[in-house]
Order: structure tokens, then C-alpha cells, then sequence
């Protein structure tokens, strides 16, 4: 029976967790996470790797919707380019404090229009 209970809960109550993590990751919190990096703790380090595979997804995302056949993009991918997150936190780092609670997927779009632009 208490088996059967753990078991509705967690179907339950999951739907409505999930629900509740839909937030985009903020420019705000990638730059707390950047900074705690260094600090010692484990918890540190998973931070600093769950955000550097957030960003390369979207970098890779973006990409290959930017090289989909009929895709209008606000950029060109270029072949065998490596996207280096380097930019991507120049740039986060030069985000205005007032609009750092933007989505941090947002930038790097942003930074992959400056360095990719599509020749007109």
C-alpha cells in the first residue's frame, strides 16, 4: 500500500513540479553560476557543466534550425565553425543589470547573429 501511495504521488505530483521548473535559465543566474564555478563543492562544479551544455544546446539548436532548408534565421552558420562560449560571456557580462533577468538563450542568439551574419 505505501508503494501504491509513493506511486500516485510521484505521478501526480511530477506534472505539477514540471510545471513549476518551465522558467527559462536567466542571464541573471548564468552569470551566478559562471561565478561560482572556482568555489570548491561538487554542487559548483555540476552548475558550471549543467550550464555549458545548456548553452551548447542552444548554440546547436539554433544551428541547425539557422541550416534547415527555408529557414530565415538572424544568421548564417558557417561550415566547420566552432561556436566557442568565450563570446557568449563577453557578452552576458556586458548585458545591462536591468535586463538580466532575460533569457539567457536570447544573448546567444544575439552573439551567433554578430559573428555569423548572413551576406545580403
Amino acid at each position: 500500500m505505501r508503494a501504491f501511495l509513493i506511486g500516485v504521488m510521484m505521478v501526480w505530483g511530477l506534472p505539477v513540479a514540471a510545471e513549476r521548473e518551465r522558467v527559462p535559465l536567466s542571464v541573471k543566474e548564468a552569470l551566478r553560476m559562471r561565478a561560482s564555478a572556482g568555489a570548491p563543492g561538487f554542487a559548483n562544479r555540476a552548475d558550471w557543466m549543467a550550464l555549458t551544455y545548456y548553452l551548447q544546446g542552444v548554440i546547436e539548436g539554433a544551428v541547425v534550425h539557422a541550416r534547415m532548408p527555408g529557414a530565415a534565421g538572424s544568421f548564417c552558420p558557417v561550415p566547420n565553425a566552432h561556436y566557442d562560449l568565450g563570446s557568449v560571456f563577453v557578452a552576458l557580462e556586458g548585458v545591462d543589470p536591468s535586463q538580466q533577468d532575460e533569457p539567457v538563450a536570447k544573448y546567444v542568439l544575439e552573439v551567433l547573429a554578430q559573428r555569423y551574419p548572413c551576406a545580403d
